[in-house]
């Protein structure tokens, strides 16, 4: 999910630089991407409701773990405020888009108000821009966690699975 995320803004960035006739693909594959990661999140999200959270790891302050929770829920939401405002957008554009999840099955935006396209557009970039800071302040804590700490965080992200069935 996170490589889908990062080279999604990262396709984002470039298609921007793009001549005009050469952006209707990649805007296409752009918002196609975007929906199979909301595809994505929403598995995601039923199943971390669905499974119990991991215990904190023995001697974790407090702080840090209503810090990771918070990180997570913003992470969940910053994908899905940015995978919406995108797909809002998409049907408002001059050539609207019909983005399609998987690359099969198309989805029509389930909203488009006339005169939205530079609400949806900007909201679109903000949230991604705040996504990918809340993500690498994520990564950076992980790699804190490991390398400084030398406690098991990140190898407990990693075999998630796999600890939980030990614990």
């Amino acid at each position: 999910m996170a490589l889908l995320v990062v080279g999604t803004f990262a396709l984002g960035l470039w298609m921007g630089d793009l001549p005009r006739p050469e952006r209707p693909y990649w805007y296409g594959l752009h918002a196609s991407i975007g929906i199979t990661v909301l595809v994505i999140l929403a598995a995601r999200i039923v199943w971390a409701l669905l499974n119990p959270v991991p215990a904190p790891a023995p001697g974790t302050p407090a702080w840090q773990h209503k810090a990771a929770r918070f990180t997570h829920v913003t992470l969940y939401a910053l994908t899905l405020m940015t995978v919406l405002f995108g797909w809002f957008m998409a049907a408002v554009r001059r050539v609207s888009i019909v983005p399609d999840a998987f690359g099969i099955v198309p989805l029509p935006s389930p909203i488009a108000i006339p005169g939205s396209k530079d609400f949806f557009e900007e909201a679109h970039e903000l949230s991604a821009y705040a996504l990918i800071a809340v993500a690498t302040v994520h990564m950076f804590a992980a790699l804190w966690h490991h390398y400084v700490l030398r406690n098991d965080t990140l190898r407990r992200m990693l075999a998630h699975r796999s600890t939980n069935a030990a614990v």
